[in-house]
């Protein structure tokens, strides 16, 4: 993930807040709600990012499964990198986990753009 807002936070410590976990969760529920999509997450989801991840995971795996024509205007409604979902997408095994970590990664930097352009100074680093 490479932008300069970044710089602007602590990753590691606002990937623990549970606040900015909803805002990226609901980002997430967002895009793929205007594909038709409705994602089941746990509320746990909220609670971590490896949750969040892992739950994202299994279900893109499942519209892999059942609904992979939709998937090419979804990433780029979520604004992904296409080379990197070329790369992931010749990997032999399953991409879902990848994708996965790509679209909370853009989902993030969404949610970080947001928090810092709209002047909330409490999740900056001081």
């Amino acid at each position: 993930m490479s932008s300069n807002i970044l710089k602007h936070f602590d990753l590691d410590w606002i990937t623990k807040q549970p606040v900015v976990l909803e805002k990226i969760k609901s980002q997430v529920e967002r895009d793929f709600r205007s594909f038709g999509l409705v994602l089941p997450f746990t509320a746990e989801a909220s609670l971590s990012i490896r949750i969040l991840h892992d739950e994202l995971s299994g279900q893109l795996h499942q519209i892999m499964q059942s609904r992979p024509g939709i998937l090419q205007g979804l990433y780029y409604h979520i604004d992904l990198e296409e080379k990197a979902v070329r790369e992931i997408a010749a990997y032999a095994g399953d991409p879902a986990p990848y994708i996965s970590e790509l679209i909370i990664q853009r989902e993030m930097l969404k949610v970080l753009s947001k928090i810092y352009y709209s002047g909330d100074k409490r999740f900056l680093k001081e």
